[in-house]
């Protein structure tokens, strides 16, 4: 059934982030998903790597929901995806956007206007990703323009960038 198919995210946004080679430009690589990421060479961790490389924020409509898978009479686990996918977003300043019938919310956008408003987030909203070499692990700097026409500067936040 279509339910069990493969369904590898990590091996399709590092496909998609090295098929824009170009780091010159920004760009947005969209996902809408149940938050099931299988039959996946790369890791979470590959795929946000090449994203920040090639300079692509990831948004993520997720329209997943929290599995629970019993393990006896007594015992249950609550399996939730959108962890990941969540630090995903914000580690290339993307955008998450939890699909509303998963919070059982009565409104429900369709997907073109949670698309749509993926796109417009981009214009206005940026994150800027960086590995120090001291401690290899990743650091951010957040910038929301809120203002259109505004310029931001920043000075170098890591000695030899």
């Amino acid at each position: 059934p279509e339910e069990f198919a493969p369904s590898p995210l990590w091996d399709g946004v590092l496909q998609a982030s090295r098929a824009f080679g170009d780091t010159s430009h920004r760009h947005l690589i969209t996902l809408v998903t149940d938050g099931r990421a299988t039959a996946n060479h790369a890791s979470a961790e590959d795929a946000a790597h090449a994203a920040i490389q090639t300079g692509a924020a990831v948004s993520i409509i997720d329209e997943g929901r929290t599995s629970v898978i019993t393990q006896d009479n007594r015992n249950a686990v609550a399996v939730r995806s959108s962890p990941v996918l969540e630090w995903l977003c914000r580690l290339t300043g993307g955008r998450y956007y939890q699909d509303p019938i998963t919070l059982n919310r009565a409104y429900t956008p369709a997907p073109a206007e949670m698309l749509a408003g993926a796109i417009r987030d981009q214009r206005f909203h940026y994150r800027v990703s960086f590995a120090v070499p001291d401690d290899g692990k990743y650091h951010e700097l957040r910038v929301r323009v809120t203002e259109p026409g505004t310029t931001v500067y920043a000075r170098t936040l890591v000695k030899g960038s």
